[in-house]
Order: structure tokens, then sequence, then C-alpha cells
């Protein structure tokens, strides 16, 4: 009897911690412009939503879910969810590299990789500092 009454309490204070609750966040280009009609996929669920004009979105999930953003012009980004307290904002940006047709080295292709996402950092600062992620 505890042992089943001990499984029924487990069982239910797992299924408390599965729920999904509602996220927002908002979805801006580099140019700290709104991204409207982003979509953004829960992957475990497989829930679509898109942004409005503003780039806000509201999407149902769960602590350890992945969110997928995609949008024309923008390189795919993935976020784990790890708070469903706290905003999941996102900035999207053209991460490809061109190479125009040339033969690249390995260390070139790193170099590159490296200074887009030193330039994605630094664009993640400056949506910081300007207040766009403010609601």
């Amino acid at each position: 009897m505890k042992f089943s009454l001990t499984c029924l309490f487990l069982s239910f204070a797992f299924s408390m911690f599965a729920q999904d609750n509602p996220i927002k966040g908002r979805v801006v280009g580099q140019q700290m412009e709104n991204v409207p009609y982003a979509r953004i996929t829960n992957t475990r669920t497989h829930q679509e939503v898109e942004t409005d004009t503003g780039g806000f979105y509201y999407i149902n999930a769960s602590t350890g879910d992945t969110l997928t953003y995609k949008s024309i012009g923008y390189t795919q980004e993935k976020r784990e969810v790890n708070d469903i307290t706290k905003h999941l904002n996102v900035l999207l940006i053209n991460k490809t590299v061109n190479d125009l047709g040339a033969v690249w080295t390995r260390r070139q292709w790193r170099k590159a990789e490296r200074s887009v996402e030193k330039y994605y950092k630094q664009l993640e600062r400056q949506a910081d500092q300007s207040g766009k992620w403010k609601y």
C-alpha cells in the first residue's frame, strides 16, 4: 500500500514538472528592427506560433524544451528553455559566411565563424543596452 501511494505521489510530482507554461519573448534583427511573422516551433510538442508585427510571441513550453526560430533572410536559431519565468528574447541575423566559390582552409573557416559569433554577441549587448527587450 505504501509503495503504491509513493508511486502515485511521484508520478503526480513528475507530471507537475512536465506541464507546459506560456513563455513570451521578442525577436529582433541585426538592425534592432522587429522581426514580424518569424516562426517559433517547440521541437518537443511541435507547436508553432508566429511573432506579431512588434516581434512579440507567446508559446507553451517546459523547462528543457528547445525552441526553433526561423524567418526568411535570417539564419535559424535554437534556444533551450532554462527558466520558464523569464522572457526568451532572440536576435536573428544572417550568419552564413559567403565564400563566393573560394577554397577556404579549415582555419580560415573557423576564423570567419568566430568573427560572426563575436558580431552576434555585440548585437546582443547593443539590444540589451538600447532597451529593445523591454515590454
